[in-house]
């Protein structure tokens, strides 16, 4: 029995050795499991695959989660290996203990009884379930509970810090960061940047499309643009015009190059910025939305955000441009979201800027700043090509391209266009014939007995159409507004 106490006892240690390896491997796959923390940066990547396929960041958001994971992987491998070893003593433990007490008993001279061996298999098959199974379980159990409960310590001991000194601290690493890896960027792609002006400044045109015929799918019959040739001069602004349907948007595809020509060819000389029809946020403050990855610039930043009509904005949000909005913007009005959408492209300091329909998501004063700050006066010198809807506009624009059903019809000025008797009013009244259909209003009846539930008619059916649309001085404008009419109204009842 002392043999198989020692033997016993030898069981324990090892076990204890090989459980304490354990705790260390399950320790490591643990803080290996953090290293996902930081690839947080990536998650907009993860959710928003718009973004990396922007930046072209996909195989590096690849290589790292593929190195933090390989190295889980190891770990997680090493301790299966463990965790098998450990198993594979409840199937020989009690048989090497039984031997081995049998055998230390007969070599020290004891004489062996087969009622001596029948007594000492019932005593180890007693022991076996608590020794091989129940107990080294409740220790592994034990050192993963050690583990945890050292890591959430160590996490509620950490000091109480200010929340600008965590802001101030994640936005100096994150522009540190953004600082060595610009410096990189810049060694390696310094000669490419100055031979790409260089080239530009021997182009004459910073964009030219030649017998261009595309089309969204191969088996499709007819082609979504027909026989487009375009040349753009640098520093030009054009506005695309036309009916619904007409291929103005497709038009920015193909300069974008996400629409491929089925004919034809494209030449583009410079960096394009877009700012889409439909403006997509992604799940992080407003800053990052505009500089999207880019290395802040504060004087740039400023003029951007101030002439893209925001810094009253940021005046409105709680935490000014810090302010966390959610995916797709869902916090903000739409005239927000078509802001921050542009001045992100903006921000961008590209060499051509496509602009598809910006001015229609903003109201009246809004757009006219935006147009004449913006894009007549911030972005001069830089080739811009903008579809839009709003007649006013078009005086002060330098060309005007007039799409139809997937096909330049005519281009000029706006004097050229006028004299060759184009009649911007009927080219546009689809669009506008549509633009009423998603807000339609309940036209209210112009007899004085039925002005009172005219009222309350076009107060209800503004308030539930536009309001979740407009921006807080346009609702507060319209309340104002219908506050007059219907009291007017309600005086006129009351007095005739």
């Amino acid at each position: 029995m002392v043999q198989s106490s020692k033997t016993c006892l030898l069981y324990f240690f090892l076990r204890s050795w090989i459980l304490r390896t354990f705790w260390v491997g399950y320790r490591r796959d643990l803080e290996v499991t953090d290293l996902y923390t930081p690839l947080k940066e990536h998650t907009s990547d993860i959710l928003g695959v718009k973004i990396a396929k922007a930046w072209e960041k996909e195989w590096k958001a690849y290589q790292c989660i593929e190195k933090a994971r390989k190295k889980e992987v190891n770990i997680i491998q090493w301790a299966s290996c463990v965790r098998g070893i450990v198993k594979s003593f409840i199937v020989f433990m009690i048989r090497i203990s039984l031997f081995i007490t049998i055998m230390s008993y007969i070599l020290f001279g004891y004489k062996i009884t087969a009622e001596k061996v029948y007594v000492i298999t019932a005593y180890y098959n007693s022991l076996s379930l608590i020794m091989t199974a129940y107990f080294p379980q409740g220790i592994t159990q034990v050192a993963e509970t050690i583990v945890s409960i050292k890591r959430l310590q160590k996490f509620l001991m950490y000091d109480e810090l200010i929340l600008s000194e965590i802001e101030a601290k994640k936005y100096n690493k994150e522009n540190n960061k953004d600082t060595k890896e610009n410096n990189k960027n810049e060694k390696e792609n310094n000669q490419q940047e100055i031979a790409i002006v260089d080239q530009l400044n021997n182009f004459e045109y910073s964009m030219s499309i030649k017998n261009g015929n595309a089309k969204w799918l191969d088996y499709e019959q007819e082609d979504t643009l027909l026989n487009i040739n375009m040349k753009v001069h640098s520093g030009e602004l054009i506005a695309v015009v036309g009916q619904v349907g007409a291929g103005k948007s497709s038009l920015l595809k193909v300069i974008l190059k996400e629409l491929r020509l089925q004919d034809g060819s494209i030449q583009i000389n410079g960096r394009i910025a877009y700012a889409s029809q439909e403006p997509w946020l992604f799940a992080d403050s407003v800053r990052q939305n505009i500089l999207f990855g880019r290395t802040m610039d504060q004087i740039r930043y400023d003029r951007v955000t101030k002439v893209c009509q925001l810094k009253r904005d940021f005046s409105l949000l709680p935490y000014g441009d810090k302010t966390i909005v959610g995916e797709k913007g869902v916090s903000l009005f739409g005239g927000q979201r078509a802001r921050i959408n542009l001045a992100r492209a903006v921000y961008a300091d590209a060499d051509i800027y496509l602009m598809d329909d910006r001015l229609s998501a903003v109201d009246a004063h809004v757009g006219k700043h935006i147009f004449e700050k913006c894009m007549d006066k911030y972005l001069r010198g830089k080739t811009r090509i903008l579809i839009t809807h709003q007649l006013q506009y078009l005086r002060n624009v330098g060309r005007i391209i007039v799409s139809k059903d997937g096909a330049i019809q005519t281009e000029g000025t706006y004097h050229e266009l006028g004299s060759m008797g184009v009649n911007f009013g009927r080219l546009l009244k689809n669009q506008v014939e549509a633009d009423e259909k998603s807000s339609v209003l309940s036209s209210p009846p112009v007899s004085c007995q039925n002005s009172l539930i005219a009222s309350i008619t076009l107060l209800s059916s503004l308030m539930t159409n536009n309001t979740s649309k407009q921006d807080p001085d346009e609702v507060k404008n319209l309340g104002i507004y219908l506050i007059n009419y219907f009291l007017t109204v309600l005086i006129r009842i009351l007095f005739n």
